[in-house]
């Protein structure tokens, strides 16, 4: 597996975002890890709600440990 990049994780992140924005979702918390589960960027957009930040971490970690995409 290639190593995930900071400059790739923020490509990812801002694609992210982006698509919540395009789909009106409410304001979201992205959470990118790489393959040993460190976090490799993380980014709360205004306006989101307590916990989301520990929510998004765990989805990510969740996936990683489960070999599924989230």
């Amino acid at each position: 597996m290639a190593e995930l990049t900071l400059d790739t994780a923020r490509k990812i992140l801002d694609a992210a975002l982006a698509k919540g924005v395009e789909k009106k979702l409410k304001p979201l918390v992205v959470t990118i890890l790489d393959a040993r589960g460190a976090v490799k960027v993380t980014a709360a957009q205004d306006g989101t709600s307590l916990m989301r930040a520990e929510i998004a971490h765990g989805k990510a970690y969740g996936a990683l440990a489960l070999g599924m995409g989230s």
